[in-house]
């Protein structure tokens, strides 16, 4: 069985300094959810935009199984 690799670039590997200080500073993944949306609209690329969403989708999903507010 041969599996091939397919090589997919880091979202986060390129963005501006600015906005990495500020995904720094509020952490996606613990940040408040208002937070992430916040920082969702000022995301530069749509590759970043689809970074952002991806964990705001799992923070939803856990949020519903656990029953704990996100």
């Amino acid at each position: 069985m041969h599996i091939e690799m397919i090589d997919i670039d880091y979202p986060l590997a390129n963005a501006p300094a600015d906005f990495m200080d500020e995904l720094n500073r509020i952490d996606p993944l613990i940040c408040p959810r208002q937070s992430l949306v916040d920082l969702h609209e000022v995301a530069p690329t749509p590759e970043i935009k689809a970074f952002l969403s991806g964990i705001h989708n799992t923070r939803k999903m856990m949020a519903i199984v656990t029953g704990k507010e996100y």
